[in-house]
């Protein structure tokens, strides 16, 4: 029997698969904009003043549109070492050239966390590039996690592990799931 680590690999390249596949079929640009139009229409970020988010990389969804709204500070991760922290700022790329901030901050809570995946779940679960930065951070901060990704992102199940984390809502460009209600 295949292991966690065995399982969840097989999923990364299947979801790798459908995103290369989207983008073939030219909806990508279509896709970020309804995903930006998901995540406005939240009431927990349209009251958002602390916001966590990433840097679009590589085939993650861009969002580079929401860093545009003024009333709110985005915080964005950094890799140092083997842990996360956040700031705020300029952006320069960092580590597997990630745009992260030059400098941190000690952040503990934020009003809401935007979250990247390679798969998500219709139970929230989440699969990253397999390196456990954001699972570790997710643990010492508090927010509402977001997961943002492509709906071909979203599977029934994936598989996961004691220190996996959940997300409280997932957004696609097509729909909007949260914990106990889906819209």
């Amino acid at each position: 029997m295949a292991s966690p680590k065995e399982l969840k690999a097989h999923v990364r390249q299947l979801a790798l698969k459908r995103i290369e596949q989207m983008i073939k079929e030219n909806k990508r640009i279509e896709s970020d904009y309804e995903i930006v139009k998901q995540i406005r229409n939240l009431d927990v970020y349209r009251q958002a003043k602390k916001v966590f988010s990433y840097h679009p990389f590589e085939i993650e969804p861009v969002i580079t549109e929401l860093f545009k709204d003024e009333q709110k500070t985005f915080y964005f991760p950094k890799i140092s070492g083997d842990e996360l922290s956040c700031g705020t700022g300029r952006l320069v790329r960092g580590k597997f050239g990630i745009y992260e901030p030059v400098s941190t901050e000690n952040i503990s809570e934020f009003d809401i966390m935007l979250i990247p995946g390679i798969a998500f779940d219709v139970n929230f679960y989440r699969i990253g590039r397999g390196l456990g930065y954001f699972d570790k951070y997710l643990k010492k901060v508090r927010g509402i996690k977001v997961g943002i990704c492509y709906d071909v992102q979203i599977f029934n199940n994936v598989p996961h592990e004691e220190h996996d984390v959940r997300m409280d809502m997932i957004v696609s460009e097509k729909r909007t799931l949260m914990q106990n209600k889906s819209r």
